[in-house]
């Protein structure tokens, strides 16, 4: 299972890049947030494009997550892993409608 949550956020990296270059400001390039956005963005990247491929291991990809960044999940997974891979609504919103052109491509 491990092997898919690697890929399936490798997989939305390059959608995470553009969704933050797009969104980001170049005093935010600058300072070094863009790359703190753009590996929250892949990480969250890979729960969308789990979520609507194979819903049912979207659980263990937030606990794998959460666990990686040594994050004990709550009761409430969904909710710490928001919170821990937090980003910014314009990022999330344009990681959404990128993987949304990609996966109706499929």
């Amino acid at each position: 299972m491990q092997a898919i949550y690697v890929i399936s956020h490798e997989a939305a990296s390059g959608i995470a890049s553009t969704a933050v270059k797009d969104n980001i400001t170049p005093e935010q390039a600058r300072t070094g947030i863009g790359e703190r956005y753009q590996s929250a963005a892949a990480v969250r990247g890979g729960a969308l494009l789990i979520q609507r491929t194979s819903p049912e291991l979207l659980d263990g990809y937030m606990r794998y997550y959460l666990n990686s960044v040594n994050r004990a999940p709550s009761a409430n997974v969904q909710a710490t892993f928001t919170a821990t891979f937090a980003l910014p609504d314009t990022i999330r919103d344009a990681l959404t409608r990128q993987l949304d052109v990609v996966l109706g491509g499929i």
